[in-house]
């Protein structure tokens, strides 16, 4: 009988301590929302995008821009538009087709979505980093590939968003993959290069923000020289890896990260 009464003790105790665990699982979910969630405004329609690339094209340089026949397709024939909400005293919205080129950056005011800036490049990825910098600019991480889109290249721009401008704040090359044959030799070379990158802090937010502790990314640089023979690229006579690191500060008054020296 006392076994009895202990083991139903047991089960109460687990009962109430997984009751109440999803009490404050529940309350804790409730309270704690990303901020790029919060509706400000409508998604970004099929009709408004087509406008604003409309709109935008003509501002593209001559290497970015669609030609005719394939405008439709990047438009119209790839994945859902997708939208990156960015909270704030100035709320903004970055729009792209999932699998496709075009990202467009918006300014929500009231009832309006007013085209600031687009870009165009094969989209792997695209994220807000932190909440705001000084001056309320707002930084825009964008991964995408090489415009061949054979993966041979990966790039990454960070866009700074200064009211009505969208500027390109960073630009860097993180996968490069290309080879040559060595002149006056019969060997031909295959150079590979990798970078991987973090910043520093990790994440700005206010009122957390110290314009004392300015912004970096570090850069750690990998690169792979291949040699073979000519006539035999399977036959490798050298493989040589260097490693480097490089450092960008942002410059608030170009409102860019600089390499430094």
């Amino acid at each position: 009988m006392i076994k009895k009464l202990i083991f139903i003790s047991i089960c109460l105790t687990i009962l109430s301590f997984l009751f109440s665990g999803c009490t404050v699982n529940d309350k804790n979910n409730k309270v704690i929302q990303p901020t790029q969630i919060k509706k400000l405004e409508a998604p970004i329609t099929q009709n408004e995008f087509v406008d604003a690339f409309t709109l935008l094209i003509n501002k593209l340089p001559e290497e970015q821009k669609i030609s005719g026949e394939n405008v439709q397709k990047e438009l119209y024939e790839t994945g859902p538009i997708l939208s990156l909400y960015i909270n704030g005293d100035t709320p903004y919205i970055v729009s792209w087709i999932d699998g496709g080129k075009v990202l467009i950056f918006f300014k929500a005011e009231n009832s309006k979505k007013i085209p600031l800036y687009m870009n165009i490049a094969p989209i792997k990825g695209v994220k807000l980093l932190g909440d705001q910098m000084e001056n309320g600019i707002r930084l825009v991480e964008v991964t995408s590939y090489g415009a061949s889109g054979s993966n041979q290249r990966e790039n990454v721009k960070i866009f700074a968003i200064n009211g009505n401008t969208v500027i390109s704040a960073w630009d860097y090359d993180t996968l490069k993959a290309y080879s040559h044959p060595v002149e006056g030799k019969n060997l031909f070379e295959f150079v590979i290069e990798t970078s991987s990158f973090s910043y520093s802090p990790a994440y700005y937010s206010k009122p957390g923000y110290d314009e004392k502790d300015i912004m970096r990314i570090v850069v750690n640089e990998t690169k792979e020289n291949i040699t073979t023979a000519s006539d035999d690229l399977n036959k490798v006579l050298s493989n040589k890896k260097t490693a480097s690191q490089k450092l960008f500060v942002w410059n608030s008054t170009k409102i860019k990260f600089i390499e430094k020296e």
